[in-house]
């Protein structure tokens, strides 16, 4: 899938190759989840997608991953190629983001292991991520580029993803049977790592179809809506995380 994703983001457009690919990817995918469905000791237990906390966990932290890697391949293209700044100037300018998101990171992470409780603070992360896109895309639709306010809309996104990064984790951690915590905490790294491949690869696939069919601009505000709603997808599926006592491995 990843080797199709790839591929498809160099041409812009689903060629028979990658369509093939693409096909059996799924067919493995399925012989995959028969084979761990009766394996005695399978390497990711079907069992832990049966409940609900774990389950909504791991999609929150694929969509996310698309952002991590997705929405700043689309704002270092903002800034390289709309804006006009260097390759190294750009990376420059980005890196005050990522120790924002670094250090949002460790105010969730004191959040949830003095409050106990986190629905609220995932809600409102997502929010925030949803939010600082929006801006983000709205800016680029009405030709605001000033780095300024760009680096704004990029900072309340980076607040949100960093707020929401370790909560996740946390609550795998706390919810999964002590035989599958090692496999659980893995899956948030894999699931965050495969949503970042695949969004990086159709981001770019959406991205160079849209440029063939219009501007740069109207390209990069129709991938940064179509992210938008995925963030705003998983604020809904967040409000039907179930509440658990942290640091007790039991339901309330």
């Amino acid at each position: 899938m990843i080797l199709a994703v790839s591929e498809i983001g160099k041409m812009g457009s689903v060629g028979t190759i990658p369509l093939v690919e693409l096909c059996f990817s799924g067919l493995m995918f399925i012989a995959f989840l028969w084979r761990e469905s009766r394996a005695p000791e399978p390497l990711i237990p079907m069992s832990l997608f049966s409940d609900r906390l774990i389950a909504i966990s791991l999609m929150t932290v694929f969509i996310t991953g698309i952002g991590l890697f997705g929405s700043m391949l689309l704002l270092a293209m903002i800034l390289q190629q709309m804006v006009e700044m260097s390759g190294t100037a750009s990376g420059l300018t980005l890196t005050p983001l990522m120790v924002i998101v670094a250090l949002a990171s460790i105010v969730g992470g004191f959040i949830v292991a003095k409050t106990k409780r986190y629905k609220l603070l995932c809600i409102l992360s997502l929010v925030l991520l949803a939010l600082g896109t929006s801006l983000l895309a709205w800016h680029v639709q009405v030709g605001h580029l000033k780095i300024s306010a760009l680096l704004l809309d990029a900072a309340i996104g980076g607040i949100g993803l960093g707020l929401l990064l370790p909560v996740h984790t946390i609550l795998i951690q706390n919810v999964a049977p002590p035989e599958t915590m090692g496999v659980a905490t893995s899956m948030t790294q894999f699931f965050r790592s495969l949503g970042g491949t695949i969004g990086t690869g159709l981001m770019s696939a959406v991205m160079l179809s849209l440029v063939r069919q219009g501007t740069l601009q109207q390209a990069v505000f129709q991938a940064l809506v179509l992210y938008a709603i995925t963030v705003v997808m998983a604020v809904l599926i967040n409000c039907f995380l179930p509440q658990v006592s942290l640091g007790k491995n039991s339901k309330n």
